[in-house]
């Protein structure tokens, strides 16, 4: 009885704190090895990191499963941010490339390419999403957005929303949009 305690009390020790080894300065530590473009006040750029968790079901199986996240963000230029979003895989923190769209100057979409940094990323556990916004100038006419969702253990490009017009008003234009539903992890 002694043994079968001892490893149960092993087990949810593990479970209960597999990712606690991973520390903000951690995260922060491997966002410094790309480039951020993170203002730097002198005393090196401030990285702030924000921890969640996604549970999902894949298609084929039965079972919960549980994926760790970490995002690294700072403040970029005058009036934009730079994230990069991490994941924790085998105990170790694994940059997530997302995709962009490339687009024409008639906002056509050309294809797509994928980055570790991003605009600004900001995480919505309501809706279960990660949005990027990147102003192009500062007043924020001119802007690039896009949403991501957790789709079945998959991070998918969800709708990307582009306002080329720099006509003093904020009016995007949905350049590409996927058929994955918002919320739907």
């Amino acid at each position: 009885m002694k043994k079968v305690f001892s490893v149960l009390f092993l087990s949810l020790f593990t479970f209960s704190f597999s990712h606690a080894a991973i520390s903000d300065a951690d995260v922060i530590a491997k966002a410094k090895i790309y480039d951020m473009n993170c203002n730097d006040y002198g005393d090196g750029p401030t990285i702030y990191v924000e921890h969640f968790v996604q549970k999902f079901k894949r298609v084929y199986q039965d079972q919960e499963e549980q994926v760790d996240y970490f995002l690294a963000s700072c403040t970029a230029g005058a009036y934009n941010g730079s994230s990069i979003l991490f994941m924790v895989e085998q105990e170790q923190l694994v940059p997530i490339p997302l995709s962009i769209p490339l687009f024409n100057a008639e906002n056509e979409v050309l294809g797509f390419y994928s980055s570790i940094v991003h605009p600004e990323l900001l995480y919505s556990e309501e809706e279960k999403s990660l949005v990027s916004f990147a102003k192009w100038r500062g007043v924020g006419d001119a802007s690039s957005s896009g949403i991501y969702v957790f789709f079945q253990g998959e991070i998918i490009l969800r709708s990307y929303s582009v306002d080329s017009t720099y006509d003093g008003e904020y009016n995007p234009l949905v350049i590409y949009e996927s058929k994955v539903p918002l919320n739907s992890n």
